[in-house]
């Protein structure tokens, strides 16, 4: 018979949880005399689809997911239609 999840220590639940995350990676181009572009990703984001599936799993999650520090990366690239060349910025 397989194990459920409840049925699991919180301490192997709690390895469980540090792998269900996913990385989030979003691209906008925005149309002024330059074409920019901007690249927002995020890595390691909890997956909100978990907090809806069971109300003592949404408390482990949700402490869990407040355990690890997120970070944020912006990047801001700038196409100079004359030159053709990319200036990075970030």
């Amino acid at each position: 018979m397989v194990p459920d999840l409840l049925t699991l220590p919180r301490e192997i639940r709690d390895q469980i949880y540090k792998h269900l995350v996913h990385d989030l990676n979003y691209r906008h181009a925005i149309a002024t005399r330059y074409e920019n572009i901007v690249r927002i990703s995020v890595k390691d984001l909890p997956m909100v689809s978990l907090y809806m599936t069971h109300p003592r799993l949404y408390d482990e999650y949700k402490y869990a997911a407040r355990c690890y520090a997120r970070a944020a990366q912006i990047r801001v690239d700038t196409l100079n239609s004359f030159y053709g060349e990319i200036e990075e910025r970030t």
